[in-house]
């Protein structure tokens, strides 16, 4: 086997794919090739990186976690790297990674934060590999300061925060009453912006709100996700876009039918202050959930025509 020591010397050679093999079969091949990342030699940094991804894509999770449980800082410093073709490469091994690993919150904290800094780059690779991370995570448990990290990126950060805090707290669970409607109206912006990337996750997160529990008001839902949806279809050319559409748009109708169907007296003052509003359709789709439809709401009272 070769010596540990040669390990740089290999990364220099570009020869990725023995360094791989020498790393999956030798702990301390792995914490030499972790040692890289920690030099200035951005490199070489690359090319460790594209030797870890190698060797764990097709390894199972106990040796994804021994990389996890060795190198996280390493990995999650790199993933912050000014230098986008780093950091995608540190995202892309992080999501590797993560599959099937739950996470405490003590290392989910400085994960959140990375991939919130790095969503603002204007780079394709790094933005999917973000995506792939949020898809990796499992989250068993979520303390209230990491919430509340993910919540002011809700509040007051930029679209593509936006983004990736939705998506995370969908993904956690971790999302309460208060904060409920601030977040669907956030998937709303994400769908009516201009940006296929933040239109895309927009879709995911409202498809990902259809696996929640069925607990919080739908009005938010009625008022502005369903509305930009509809303006969505009937302005989209992009085809993978329309199917995604009408797939979240035909899930939450249905979460929004199960949901007034429990709650008939809500449904009928939504329904009428939705018909109010001249959201016609969304109006009686409310009272048709829960029974309570009647044309009063949109055929009634046009005296002022």
């Amino acid at each position: 086997m070769e010596e540990v020591p040669e390990i740089r010397e290999t990364l220099k050679t570009w020869d990725v794919g023995r360094v791989a093999e020498v790393v999956a079969e030798d702990e301390r091949a792995l914490v030499e090739v972790l040692g890289v990342l920690r030099s200035g030699d951005g490199t070489l940094k690359i090319r460790a990186l594209t030797a870890l991804i190698e060797s764990t894509r097709g390894s199972n999770w106990k040796e994804r976690k021994r990389v996890l449980e060795l190198g996280l800082d390493e990995i999650i410093a790199a993933a912050g790297s000014d230098d986008d073709r780093i950091s995608s490469r540190a995202l892309e091994l992080l999501a590797i990674l993560l599959k099937n690993n739950p996470l405490t919150d003590r290392r989910l904290a400085p994960i959140i934060e990375v991939i919130l800094k790095k969503s603002t780059s204007k780079s394709p690779r790094v933005w999917s590999s973000i995506m792939e991370v949020i898809e990796s995570i499992k989250i068993p448990y979520v303390s209230k300061r990491t919430t509340s990290l993910l919540l002011r990126a809700l509040r007051d950060g930029t679209a593509e925060e936006i983004a990736v805090a939705s998506l995370v707290l969908i993904r956690s669970g971790a999302v309460e009453r208060n904060d409920w409607k601030l977040l669907v109206e956030r998937i709303a912006d994400l769908i009516n912006s201009n940006s296929e990337r933040l239109i895309d996750a927009g879709l995911t997160a409202s498809i990902r709100l259809t696996k929640l529990p069925v607990v919080f008001p739908m009005d938010a839902v009625i008022k502005a996700v369903l509305p930009a949806l509809r303006r969505l279809l009937s302005s989209c050319s992009d085809q993978f876009i329309k199917v995604k559409a009408i797939d979240a748009f035909d899930r939450l109708r249905e979460m929004v039918t199960r949901y007034y169907r429990l709650h008939p007296r809500e449904a009928q003052r939504v329904a009428e202050e939705l018909a109010r509003l001249g959201l016609v359709e969304e109006a009686y789709l409310v009272s048709s959930s829960a029974g309570t439809f009647t044309g009063e709401f949109f055929y009634g009272n046009r005296t002022a025509l």
